[in-house]
C-alpha cells in the first residue's frame, strides 16, 4: 500500500479484523440453521481482500506482521468451517432446522429448494417434484425423460447413502454462482431415545 497514509493502513487492517468476526458469525448462523446457504461469497471476498494487501505490500513491518496474524486467524476459521461442512455433507453431522425433512410449501407440495428427505418421502413423488422445479428454474427438463431422471436420482441416493453409511439422504436444489445445482446431503442416523 505504497503511497497510503498510516491511517488508511490502520483502517484497512481494522476492517479486515471486523470482516473476520462477521464471517465467523455468519458461519455460526449457518451451522445453527439460521441461514440457508454457507457464506461462501463473503469468505471469498475476504480472501481476495487479504491477498490484495499482501501483493501490494505494507510499508511497515509491524503492519505486515499484523496482516499475517489476521490471515492466520482467517485461515484457521476457514479450515474449521470447511471441515464441518464436509462432515455435514458426509452425514456425520447435521444442520438443525431449515428444510431438511421434506418440507412442503404453502400448497402442500414438496419443495426441493428446501430439501426432500428420501428416507420419509416416496422416490417417485420426490423425483417428480425435483424434475418439475429444475425444469422451472432452468427453463428445460434436466433429463431426456422423467424415468431416466428417477433412475439417476435413485442411483445418486444409493451412492451417497453407501458412502456416508446412512439411509437418510436429502436432495436440495441450490443456486451457486448463478447456476442451478442439485445437492445430495447425507444426514446422520437418527438416534433412538
Amino acid at each position: 500500500m505504497e503511497g497510503y497514509k498510516r491511517e488508511q493502513v490502520e483502517a484497512e487492517l481494522r476492517a479486515i479484523e471486523e470482516a473476520i468476526k462477521e464471517l465467523e458469525i455468519l458461519y455460526r448462523r449457518y451451522f445453527s440453521g439460521d441461514l440457508d446457504i454457507p457464506p461462501e461469497k463473503e469468505r471469498l471476498q475476504l480472501f481476495h481482500r487479504i491477498r490484495r494487501l499482501q501483493v501490494k505490500g505494507l510499508p511497515r513491518r509491524v503492519d505486515m506482521f499484523r496482516l499475517s496474524m489476521l490471515e492466520s486467524r482467517f485461515n484457521t476459521y476457514c479450515e474449521m468451517f470447511l471441515r464441518k461442512l464436509r462432515l455435514i455433507e458426509m452425514g456425520k453431522e447435521t444442520v438443525p432446522g431449515k428444510g431438511l425433512t421434506g418440507d412442503k410449501d404453502k400448497k402442500g407440495e414438496l419443495d426441493p429448494t428446501k430439501g426432500i428427505d428420501f428416507s420419509s418421502v416416496d422416490l417417485d413423488k420426490g423425483a417428480v417434484a425435483i424434475f418439475k422445479k429444475l425444469e422451472q428454474l432452468k427453463g428445460k427438463p434436466p433429463a431426456s425423460d422423467l424415468v431416466t431422471f428417477k433412475n439417476m436420482i435413485n442411483k445418486r441416493i444409493a451412492e451417497v447413502s453407501k458412502k456416508a453409511g446412512t439411509k437418510r439422504v436429502v436432495c436440495k436444489i441450490v443456486t451457486e454462482d448463478g447456476k442451478v445445482k442439485l445437492k445430495m446431503i447425507a444426514l446422520a442416523k437418527r438416534r433412538k431415545k
